[in-house]
């Protein structure tokens, strides 16, 4: 949350009475029902009334599937940096820049999120944009309207109306910008990308910034008969195993290689990729007749067609020797 008033003319951090304040509330989400919108009411936010002041809150959710859903392209594999501050923002300042990296991306689809007060949208200046690696240009991202130069408009990804509730048209709500945009501009390879906030004219207070990066991902299913994740053998049967491979990430996957503790189950896949969500299932038996319960695992790595970036994975699955 954060609430903020300046004098008129106000234009570095050194004027005006600000404050914010953030919390881990995962706990608080922990019981929500999936699937569906969620609406979250805040209240007992302090802000003085005047020229220049404004109040708001958000809330950032991160989430993860836990595994990947296939036809979910929101479940594929991301790298996701998460920053959060206090940085007023005016025109006598320095243009503030937040640096990302340790991260390798394996295609387009790159993203940034937003936080930041403004309040004023009709004053211009304002500005967002990036830069990627080691390039000494900056594009601009454009508002939530997708307009230049005015960054902060007031507007909120997800805000619901607390006033005219009947009125279906674009909600602002003259104080908050949430927002996530893609960047272009960030290809297969980038591993750093800078953002730069600044402004000529009207000031902000940003609260958080994200970055989102698509990388490479790879599943790997070992079963009885794609579904089953045990089968029961009586002594002397051989088991069977059905092993299945998704790409979970971003960029198509090749030169796969499976090693396995079964040697019929191990594989160099010559001319097979996949395209992400993609999937390819083959057979296998084990080495020996069952004379005991065991655990097999199969382990596959494979890399990505453009910049050959490493994915991984791995499963395991049971034998249980059936009584006689």
């Amino acid at each position: 949350r954060s609430s903020t008033c300046r004098r008129a003319g106000a234009t570095s951090q050194t004027t005006g009475r600000y404050y914010s304040a953030s919390a881990d509330v995962t706990t608080a989400f922990a019981g929500v029902a999936t699937g569906s919108p969620v609406t979250i009411s805040a209240g007992n936010i302090w802000a003085p009334e005047g020229y220049g002041c404004y109040a708001g809150w958000s809330v950032t959710a991160i989430y993860d599937y836990g595994t990947f859903v296939p036809g979910n392209a929101n479940s594929a594999s991301r790298r996701v940096i998460y920053y959060e501050g206090h940085v007023r923002q005016g025109a006598a300042d320095p243009a503030l820049t937040v640096d990302y990296n340790g991260f390798t991306a394996v295609d387009v689809g790159t993203r940034a999120a937003f936080t930041l007060y403004e309040g004023d949208r009709g004053i211009a200046g304002d500005t967002a944009s990036f830069r990627r690696g080691t390039a000494t240009t900056f594009t601009q991202i454009p508002n939530s309207a997708g307009g230049n130069g005015n960054f902060g408009i007031g507007r909120a990804a997800g805000s619901v109306r607390y006033t005219n509730t009947g009125d279906a048209s674009t909600f602002t709500n003259q104080s908050v910008d949430v927002l996530a945009q893609p960047l272009p501009g960030v290809v297969a390879g980038d591993a750093s990308v800078r953002l730069q906030l600044a402004t000529t004219g009207d000031s902000f207070l940003l609260t958080n910034s994200t970055l989102s990066v698509p990388i490479a991902g790879l599943k790997v299913e070992k079963t009885y008969d794609g579904t089953a994740d045990a089968q029961y053998r009586a002594a002397g049967e051989l088991a069977t195993f059905t092993i299945k491979l998704t790409n979970t990430g971003a960029g198509t996957l090749t030169n796969f290689t499976i090693s396995d503790d079964q040697a019929g189950c191990a594989r160099t896949l010559t001319g097979v990729s996949l395209a992400p969500q993609e999937t390819y299932t083959y057979t296998c038996t084990a080495t020996n007749p069952t004379t005991a319960g065991y655990t097999t695992t199969a382990t596959a790595n494979a890399t990505t067609v453009q910049g050959g970036f490493l994915a991984s994975g791995s499963d395991s699955t049971a034998v249980v020797l059936s009584a006689v």
